[in-house]
């Protein structure tokens, strides 16, 4: 079992979720044992993040886009996103304020605000960048992007390049 990381470890009551490098989504109730979790997953999916929002469970995916589930990993279904989105891998997944963001690989960061839904651009003052991370402490909200770090204090409506005095980025 190759674990992905940042963010593919997740706890929801007593079930753990782990995201693989190519083997899905395991489960486990407790920690003892883990079995496979993927029904309605492509095989050989390789999991970036994993999110969770009360009782639904949001995975980001390689190449497959975002699944989300509401029975604790029994279950998953294809969110679908806008063509902006699906054509560019989703790396990390993050809830902040009740709102779903996702962070591609190319075209910056996504929000929903009704668990995937429907999706919006969220990317005024950043480029079109690769997102690496998420980090919220009240009122903001961080991303880490290729060569920057930028702030939010609207839920992501607008950017503030926040990495003066850290060195040359590219994570």
């Amino acid at each position: 079992l190759c674990l992905m990381v940042p963010g593919s470890l997740a706890i929801h009551g007593d079930v753990y979720l782990a995201g693989t490098a190519s083997r899905g989504v395991y489960k486990s109730e407790g920690g003892d044992f883990w079995h496979d979790a993927n029904t309605g997953m492509p095989n050989g999916t390789t999991l970036n993040t994993i999110a969770l929002d009360g009782n639904t469970i949001f995975t980001s995916v390689d190449a497959q886009g975002v699944f989300r589930t509401n029975d604790e990993g029994n279950t998953w279904t294809t969110i679908t996103m806008d063509s902006t989105i699906s054509t560019s891998y989703t790396r990390v997944l993050f809830i902040h304020n009740n709102l779903l963001f996702a962070g591609t690989d190319d075209n910056g960061v996504f929000r929903s605000a009704d668990h995937g839904d429907t999706w919006e651009a969220a990317n005024e003052g950043i480029s079109d960048q690769f997102i690496y991370a998420f980090g919220a402490q009240f009122p903001y909200l961080f991303i880490g992007a290729d060569y920057a770090v930028y702030r939010s204090d609207n839920n992501g409506d607008t950017w503030t390049q926040v990495n003066n005095g850290l060195p040359g980025l590219g994570w």
